[in-house]
């Protein structure tokens, strides 16, 4: 299958030219009138185009296909989706029920769904996590990072191999972590500090309101 790109701005005539090529081919009899799918952004552009194909049908001559039309599939990305998916229901294994989620919506019903893929103890984890790394709502980090993988058309295992490569690339910055204990060495460097202040004799009232605070 062929398939075409062209990149227009607004304004610039993408209605008219998709109205020759639709044209074109229903009067080629390459295509059926009812087998067109078409999408555009906006139902005023749908319709738009609807009217536009119509109208050269008619003045074609081709008064049956300019009627039937009209069971083609044209009009905006969730109209022509929607209606894919209600007649399909079955098929796909979905209720034929369909509703447009609400942006609005979208945050709630993306929490919920995260609640019941990862645990309470996930949870509890990615909670500590997130307050360690500065982050107040981590699950927004996650639904942007789901938004990023969808649009980039990412398999769960290939954002799997992204996220190790960000990883590394992070570290790749920092020195490697050397051996021993840091807590215990830190633990000993406050105590011999403390040892040589009294040892010093510095009793000034700055430094015992410090040396009590340790």
């Amino acid at each position: 299958m062929n398939i075409r790109f062209i990149s227009a701005g607004a304004g610039s005539g993408k209605t008219h030219r998709l109205t020759e090529l639709l044209g074109e081919l229903l009067t080629q009899g390459r295509v059926r009138p009812g087998g067109v799918i078409a999408t555009t952004f906006t139902r005023k552009a749908a319709g738009d185009l609807v009217q536009r194909v119509r109208q050269r049908l008619h003045a074609e001559g081709r008064h049956r296909d300019a009627m039937c039309i009209a069971q083609g599939r044209i009009g905006t990305v969730n109209s022509v989706c929607g209606e894919l998916l209600s007649r399909y229901a079955f098929e796909a294994g979905l209720s034929p029920r369909v509703q447009v989620m609400d942006e609005t919506d979208a945050p709630v019903l993306f929490a919920q769904a995260l609640d019941q893929v990862a645990g309470p103890a996930q949870i509890r984890a990615l909670n500590r996590l997130g307050w360690r790394l500065g982050q107040d709502d981590w699950r927004e980090t996650v639904r942007d990072l789901a938004e990023l993988a969808r649009a980039n058309g990412l398999a769960p295992g290939e954002l799997a191999v992204h996220a190790e490569r960000s990883i590394a690339g992070l570290l790749g910055h920092f020195p490697a972590p050397e051996a021993g204990t840091p807590d215990q060495d830190l633990l000993q460097a406050v105590t011999e500090s403390l040892r040589s202040l009294s040892a010093e004799g510095d009793a000034t009232q700055k430094t015992r309101h410090e040396v009590v605070y340790l």
